[in-house]
């Protein structure tokens, strides 16, 4: 029901479960935070500047879940191209269905403030990317 472009069946069938169409809504806003906070990472590392880049982020398969193969800077604040590195060493929640050899490559989001002292890495939705530079 979160999705750019959700089935509409889908929505019949939830309402079906939860006992009727009027709790639909109340129950998709709930949950639509929780999918938001599974595609964010917040890094440790003190930000070397304020502001926003954005990354590609190569996953692999890995026995306990993702292993990040490359992180590549694309644009924004020069100055966070250099948190390349933390990006690698993140923990993504991502999961594979099993063990075969894959790989997925995503675009995320990097929003750094040095007054609050962090930055937030938010993988975008594959709907969002609109180009690869």
């Amino acid at each position: 029901m979160s999705a750019l472009r959700p089935t509409p069946e889908t929505r019949g069938r939830l309402g079906g479960l939860l006992g009727g169409e009027d709790k639909v809504d109340p129950v998709v806003r709930k949950y639509h935070d929780e999918l938001q906070q599974m595609r964010t990472t917040k890094l440790s590392d003190r930000p070397p500047a304020t502001g926003n880049a954005e990354f590609w982020v190569l996953l692999g398969t890995a026995s306990n879940g993702a292993s990040v193969d490359k992180v590549k800077f694309i644009s924004g604040e020069e100055k966070l191209r250099t948190l390349e590195g933390a990006l690698q060493h993140l923990r993504y929640s991502i999961n594979f269905p099993d063990d075969t050899p894959a790989k997925i490559l995503r675009r995320g989001a990097l929003s750094c403030s040095q007054e609050a002292g962090n930055c937030t890495f938010v993988m975008m939705l594959p709907d969002d990317v609109r180009s690869v530079n």
